[in-house]
Formats: C-alpha cells, structure tokens, sequence
C-alpha cells in the first residue's frame, strides 16, 4: 500500500515538473495551436542524391517526410551529401580480414525559400563479417550500407521537425 502511494506521488512530480520545463511533443499536436510537426515535414522537399546509395537514401527519406507524395509548394528544402567508408576490424595472423567497420555519413542542409539554410550531420557505424565467399561479403556490406542508410532517414526526420517546430528556419 505504502508502495502504490510512492509511485503514485512520484508519477505526479514527474508530470508536474515535465508541465514547469516547457516539454511539448514532437509528433502529436499539444493541443491549442501549435503546429504538427507532420504537417511541416510533408513542407520539404527531397533532393536528389547522387549515387545507388544516395538514392536508397532518399527513398527512406521521401517514405518518412512526404509518405502521401511530394509537396506541390515546397517551403523548404533538404539536400543531402553521402560517403561511405570501411575499415578492417579483425584480421587473422594470415593477414586475412574477418571484420569490417563501416561508417556511413550524410551531411545535410535544410533551406527555407528565403536561402536560410541549417546544416547537420548523421552518421552511424555497423559492422559486417567478410568470408571465405565474395557474394556471401558482399550481401552482408549491402545490409550494413542498408541499415545504416534507413537509421540516418529515421535520424534525419526527427531532427528536421526539432528545427522546424522550433522555429529556428523561419
């Protein structure tokens, strides 16, 4: 009994100080007028990205900002530029690689139509095993390169609607 009434008045000094620091949701509307922040993301437009990678990319990206199609009159712009690189991890006293680190990182730049522009980077790290068979290595790449491409659209997209809900971009 006891312990029931001390979750229940830590649960209420959690809300109420949650109220005091001015926290909003991200994805629901907060109530009032305050802007959803999926109605500005369907706002940008994606541009192309070079390369197969960039284009996997920029599938992922289109699918989480504009999942109902490209905004007729964009107000903002999203270009992205992407490199990939590996590095061996495990080698064995044969000197053969077993290991391979890959890093894949997307420098982005959000643009109003005014020309402001907000600039980040994502990056994320996996790994993948390399054997005895090349289709075998190259699969498992692919699937890294796969992964990493489709956590940088999902980081892409929460950090451009913390920029527009914030006001920040105009």
């Amino acid at each position: 009994m006891l312990w029931h009434k001390l979750k229940t008045g830590l649960f209420a000094l959690i809300l109420v100080s949650l109220a005091g620091c001015g926290f909003k949701p991200l994805y629901g509307n907060g109530g009032g007028n305050d802007t959803d922040s999926r109605l500005l993301l369907q706002q940008v437009q994606i541009e192309l990205i070079a390369d197969k990678e960039g284009q996997i990319l920029h599938n992922h990206l289109l699918d989480r900002f504009n999942p109902r199609g490209r905004p007729q009159k964009p107000n903002y712009f999203l270009s992205s530029e992407l490199t990939i690189s590996t590095a061996s991890l495990g080698v064995t006293r044969d000197d053969n690689t077993t290991r391979q680190k890959l890093t894949v990182t997307s420098r982005f730049s959000l643009r109003n139509k005014q020309g402001e522009s907000i600039e980040f980077s994502v990056s994320r790290v996996s790994g993948y095993s390399e054997t005895q068979s090349e289709y075998a290595t190259l699969v498992a790449k692919e699937d890294a390169v796969h992964r990493s491409l489709r956590e940088i659209a999902k980081d892409a997209r929460a950090r451009v609607a913390a920029f527009l809900k914030s006001g920040e971009l105009g």
